[in-house]
């Protein structure tokens, strides 16, 4: 899987590729090339309807055994549970929107019945198979005897069907916590498909660990931003909070964040720099390299 210029999932297969163009918690939309004289397996999904609009080019779509021909602007849905597949007999691109319509758009919700012809059998040993997420919750708190599990307030409901099931094993659903999303720049919420995130390696080449460890604990109950902009404040923040450490009363310092984050051992010393003033003095340096900086 490979990301696209502008920061999309994308995926390549021996079919074509599709670009995810939006991510949705209730429905996903997809661009789809499929190659000349490919075709897709014909398949089901349990879980997501599909919505299929022709874009460019001219294909066959099989639908519950039956063949439609199909070129640009025509439109073919696909209820939840039925069999279909879309095949490029033709000598040149096939590209249509596909817009996902159900509760859940991963890419293992779906049954193939068929791959270029030959009927296909995997064993489910060996982790060559894996549980719909729901279950597959379930089964590894009771496997693994989990006892604590964090989850974003969107999985509330999942949370509650996965419990259910673990009790049904003769499990006990471990304590949790249900923290809010995160957002980005634009206060959109944060997706891994659409890649407007920040990761812990980006995060890290500016900020410090601890930097890190003081933005998540901070109010894990509210939505909060997280983008580049963000890592002077939490920098800065974590320092100041340091530095009344030292001052505070003994029972008082556990409240202090840096308390948890080092263990009830936090720094002695920090910098006597702020982040902010860094940025001060790059701002009216006015430096063209960083060797003039």
């Amino acid at each position: 899987m490979s990301g696209a210029a502008d920061g999309r999932e994308t995926d390549e297969r021996p079919w074509g590729r599709y670009t995810v163009l939006e991510d949705a918690p209730t429905f996903k939309v997809k661009r789809i090339e499929v190659l000349p004289g490919a075709r897709l397996s014909y398949q089901r999904h349990a879980r997501r309807a599909e919505h299929w609009f022709i874009v460019e080019g001219t294909a066959v779509v099989t639908l519950m055994g039956e063949r439609i021909e199909v070129a640009a602007g025509d439109a073919v849905d696909i209820p939840r549970g039925a069999d279909h597949r879309i095949e490029n007999a033709s000598d040149a691109l096939v590209v249509f929107v596909e817009v996902q319509h159900g509760d859940y758009f991963g890419e293992d919700d779906i049954v193939r019945f068929e791959d270029h012809g030959e009927m296909v059998e995997t064993c489910i040993l060996g982790g060559n198979a894996k549980l719909q997420w729901k279950v597959d919750w379930a089964m590894r708190w009771v496997a693994l005897d989990i006892d604590y599990e964090m989850s974003g307030k969107d999985l509330i409901e999942s949370v509650r069907e996965s419990s259910k099931v673990c009790r049904a094993l003769g499990g006990t659903p471990p304590e949790g916590f249900n923290f809010e999303l995160l957002l980005d720049i634009e206060g959109k919420k944060i997706s891994k498909s659409k890649g407007n995130g920040l990761t812990m390696d980006e995060w890290l080449r500016y900020g410090t660990p601890e930097s890190l460890s003081w933005y998540m604990f901070q109010s894990p109950k509210s939505a909060k931003s997280l983008h580049f902009n963000v890592i002077p404040r939490a920098i800065d923040d974590y320092l100041a909070f340091i530095e009344s450490y030292k001052t505070q009363e003994p029972a008082k310092r556990i409240d202090n964040a840096v308390w948890s984050i080092h263990a009830g051992d936090p720094p002695t010393h920090t910098s006597p720099v702020s982040f902010a003033l860094l940025l001060n003095l790059v701002g009216v340096a006015n430096a063209s390299s960083k060797a003039q900086l």
